[in-house]
């Protein structure tokens, strides 16, 4: 297809989407200003004297691999941000500048050259695909993408060839997940907590060797995994954008997340963040737990949520929490849970929350 803007798309929202063989005669000859999940953008072009952006102009890119596009200035992607992308031997057709592959993107644990400082999830090694001549963009075994992502921004289950998107722990870069291990493929795993006698360096595989901290158990899971938690008292907590099941096993009188073990004077000290960091609320789901002391009133940090921002909070006791705007919890699903002695200047108890008894 040709276009002025947009040869293969302007302005729409793509999901597991190839965009190949496209023009435009003066911005993103493949996308332009869109939304992409897991899409290959390859082998399109912008032909206007003074055009950019050959592969993609502007937007956000999720898992994307954007390669071997080409335009007179800039020939990859221009402007936007990249997640957990691959944007590589992308050319400029009346220079040869630093900014053939990205130019004023910022990317995020992706794939590209020169290296993007701005992040230290960022790689700049050749991503060895299988056959980029003949178009097989997929990963080698010895790909350095591999499980380098971040799984906090993981959209949909499956890459673009349909294979379930976390293989072995931690997402890869690109379009394409390798398939590493029959074993655990597609699997959902369990972890364990126990903050009386587990280690953080244990593997937290069995109730014999568990994490001591959730947080730990958080940054190993995958999408669909579930952490049991034993009985004890225990510092704030982070799903870090992992869509998540955290259960306690002795129930929420026995199984405390307590704030004031790393208060920090001037710091949000909220006790269950179930977002990603980045404004998206994630599915995790935080059952059985009493959670007391969180704090989400400081300059530095973000004043919502006391007790929890995002996710779903079952059977759970909120109290003693205090934030800029809802006190107990802020942007989470709360169902069948005591929220009881929390303040905030707008909505003491819980704000833009929907509760379920």
């Amino acid at each position: 297809a040709t276009s002025y803007y947009g040869g293969g798309v302007c302005s729409g929202t793509l999901h597991e989407c190839v965009v190949s063989n496209n023009t435009a005669s003066t911005l993103g000859g493949g996308v332009n200003g869109s939304t992409m999940y897991n899409c290959l953008v390859v082998r399109n072009s912008t032909t206007g004297s003074s055009s950019s952006g050959g592969g993609v102009q502007g937007g956000t890119a999720y898992n994307c691999t954007i390669c071997d596009n080409s335009a007179p200035y800039r020939g990859g992607m221009q402007g936007g941000t990249a997640y957990n992308c691959i944007i590589w031997g992308n050319t400029e057709t009346r220079q040869s500048s630093n900014f053939a592959n990205v130019s004023n993107t910022t990317c995020r644990a992706t794939c590209t050259s020169p290296l993007q400082s701005n992040d230290a999830n960022n790689i700049s090694s050749d991503p060895l695909f299988a056959n980029r001549t003949a178009g097989d963009y997929s990963l080698t075994a010895d790909s350095p993408c591999i499980d380098v992502g971040m799984n906090a921004m993981i959209y949909g289950d499956v890459d673009l060839d349909g294979n379930y998107r976390v293989s072995n722990r931690r997402v890869d870069m690109g379009v394409y997940e390798l398939q590493k291990s029959a074993e655990t493929d597609g699997k959902s795993l369990t972890w364990y907590v126990n903050g009386a006698t587990g280690s953080d360096e244990a593997d937290g595989l069995t109730e014999n060797t568990p994490y001591k901290t959730i947080d730990a158990a958080a940054l190993d899971a995958s999408p669909g995994d579930t952490i049991l938690v034993a009985p004890g008292v225990y510092p704030p907590m982070n799903s870090h954008g992992v869509r998540v099941r955290i259960e306690s096993t002795g129930g929420r009188d026995n199984t405390i997340i307590d704030a004031s073990i790393e208060w920090d004077d001037g710091i949000t000290n909220r006790c269950a963040t179930l977002y990603d960091g980045f404004g998206t609320v994630s599915n995790s789901v935080l059952s059985g737990f009493t959670l007391i002391n969180g704090r989400a009133t400081a300059a530095i940090g973000n004043p919502y949520g006391g007790g929890a921002y995002g996710g779903t909070l079952i059977d759970c006791v909120v109290s003693n929490c205090t934030a800029a705007t809802g006190g107990g919890c802020y942007n989470s699903l709360v169902c069948q849970c005591k929220i009881a002695g929390n303040s905030a200047a707008n909505g003491g108890g819980a704000a833009n929350c929907q509760l379920i008894d």
